[in-house]
């Protein structure tokens, strides 16, 4: 909705979305049913280990326990 407000190309498509769900680095937190966070990052081989670059993180209450979930999600 933002991007389309403002003549934006969207940062997250349904294409993108599909994409870190299929690299297993794609991850939602839920509290009381609801969505109040999402994750997406991927690994990526740099010669010697594979590495974790987050793409994007998404708090929008800004709640802690939301962004230590997702976090942990991501770096287990």
């Amino acid at each position: 909705l933002y991007a389309a407000r403002f003549g934006l190309e969207p940062l997250i498509t349904k294409s993108s979305v599909g994409f870190y769900v299929r690299t297993g680095h794609a991850f939602t937190a839920v509290r009381g049913g609801e969505t109040v966070g999402f994750v997406f990052a991927q690994a990526v081989w740099n010669g010697t280990r594979p590495t974790v670059f987050v793409d994007r993180l998404g708090v929008p209450d800004g709640s802690g326990a939301a962004y230590e979930a997702l976090l942990e999600a991501l770096t287990k």
